[in-house]
């Protein structure tokens, strides 16, 4: 070991290095993944299931306004469509970042819990009550919009040397890239 100026060893230094550039290898698996189930989703021969798969052609004026029911009470808003994606993306980090600090889940199993929020409804709706046809876009695009709190927490650390500025912008340059990915493909 070679002692550094500062007082801490070289060793340590290079783990936090090679560990900050393990991290967007993670998140390349992660689009990968989402591609590639997105893909399979649509290609599966669910007709023998019963269920109806669409994939509607993209839709990429944020600004028209939509409606949807989030809570299925009938008693769903009309809002422009980027605002309901800013909404479902901020309330996931709200109650990952929630049951983070109050139940002391960490930050994958929070992370878990708001995905899931988002995508339960889908296989409710979509696969159990057939009330209407499986989007595949759609799906991707709620899974990569609720996972806003794992693009935080992949930045997220205790190194005193980068800023919390600078780890929340980066967390949002990867979740914006994904977001631009699959915008058009959501619904509403």
């Amino acid at each position: 070991m070679i002692p550094r100026t500062d007082g801490a060893v070289a060793h340590t230094h290079q783990r936090t290095v090679i560990r900050t550039l393990k991290r967007p290898r993670r998140w390349l698996g992660v689009a990968v993944l989402s591609a590639v189930a997105a893909l399979a989703a649509a290609r599966t021969p669910a007709h023998a299931q019963g269920l109806n798969i669409t994939q509607p052609p993209p839709d990429c004026d944020l600004g028209r306004r939509a409606f949807d029911d989030p809570f299925i009470d009938g008693r769903g808003i009309t809002q422009p469509r980027i605002l309901w994606h800013l909404e479902f993306a901020a309330g996931s980090l709200a109650l990952s970042y929630v049951l983070h600090r109050v139940v002391r889940l960490p930050w994958w199993a929070s992370t878990a819990v708001t995905v899931g929020v988002g995508v339960v409804p889908h296989i409710r709706g979509g696969i159990i009550q057939r009330r209407y046809p499986i989007n595949p876009g759609d799906w991707v695009f709620d899974f990569w919009d609720r996972a806003v709190p794992a693009a935080w927490a992949a930045n997220h650390h205790d190194d005193p040397k980068q800023s919390r500025v600078r780890s929340l912008g980066t967390s949002f340059e990867k979740w914006l890239a994904g977001y631009a990915a699959t915008a058009c493909f959501a619904s509403p």
